[in-house]
Formats: structure tokens, C-alpha cells, sequence
């Protein structure tokens, strides 16, 4: 059970946590095996475009506070990544912050082990420039981030360039 929860609950629009009735439905269809249901239902380019287009800096996903934007966007030719990831299901709310003069900001945060699994696949295919159906860089990859081994990093990331 623990390890369902950590899979694929963790969605919160200001309340409780949310499971994703989707991923559930085809856990337990599947024989109960642990994989990226959700995710695979899409073609995450689009996210990929907006990042590159805004050369957007994406070590500040981990840390990520946004104001009323969050919730009040609807202009989409001028929406902020942030807000389309939270919108899209690869964000969510991890708190909300009452600001010292009375305003409202939003702690966000990737809401389960799905989402951060796929999310890191789908970068590390743009960055190396992979399929990983095809390739197997990325267990490489992450391996070598998890040990910080910046050593097998670099020889993973070189062997990705020399290939293309």
C-alpha cells in the first residue's frame, strides 16, 4: 500500500491528497505491476518546446513558489510553464503560504513517483537528444546522478554526442 501511494497519489488542490483514478484502474487491470499509466496516455512535446522556447531553468522545479497566477490563468499565449505544469497534473500544490502582507503564494512540488519517474525520462531523452525505448542512457544517467559520479555523467552525456 505504501509503495501505491508513493506511485500514484499526491495530487492536492487545497485539500487532501488525490490518488489518480486513472493509474489506479490500470494498476489493478494489469496485474498490480507498478508503471507510468498516466503519462504514457500523452505525448508530453509540448512541454519540452515550452522549456527549450523559454530556455527555461529546470533545477527550479524542486524549489517552485508562484503567486495567484497558479489558479487565475487562462490566457494561453501568455501562460507561464509553471502554471501549465500545474494545470497538466505534473505539479501540484505542496502548501499554500500566506504572505506577510496578506497575499497568497503556492509551494509546488511533482506529485508522485510517476510523474517524477516519466518527467526525468522525457528530459533526459530531450537533453541526450535518445529514445529510451531504443537506448538505455538513462539508467546510466541516473545512475550517475544518484552516486554523483560526475565522472560516468560526463562519459554517458559524451557517448550520447559521439552517437549522433
Amino acid at each position: 500500500m505504501e509503495k501505491l501511494q508513493k506511485w500514484y497519489n499526491g495530487y492536492n488542490f487545497l485539500k487532501d491528497p488525490v490518488y489518480n483514478p486513472f493509474d489506479i484502474l490500470q494498476f489493478f487491470s494489469k496485474g498490480k505491476i507498478f508503471d507510468n499509466y498516466w503519462f504514457a496516455t500523452g505525448t508530453p512535446t509540448f512541454l519540452i518546446k515550452l522549456i527549450e522556447k523559454n530556455n527555461y531553468f529546470l533545477p527550479k522545479l524542486s524549489n517552485l513558489v508562484v503567486g495567484r497566477r497558479l489558479i487565475d490563468s487562462f490566457d494561453i499565449e501568455n501562460i507561464n510553464l509553471e502554471v501549465i505544469l500545474y494545470q497538466s497534473g505534473y505539479l501540484t500544490i505542496d502548501k499554500m503560504i500566506e504572505n506577510r502582507r496578506g497575499g497568497i503564494e503556492y509551494k509546488l512540488r511533482l506529485p508522485n513517483m510517476e510523474v517524477k519517474n516519466s518527467l526525468n525520462d522525457i528530459l533526459i531523452d530531450f537533453l541526450t537528444n535518445q529514445n529510451s525505448e531504443k537506448l538505455k542512457f538513462q539508467d546510466t544517467i541516473y545512475d550517475a546522478l544518484i552516486d554523483n559520479d560526475l565522472e560516468l555523467l560526463e562519459g554517458s552525456l559524451t557517448l550520447t554526442r559521439i552517437m549522433h
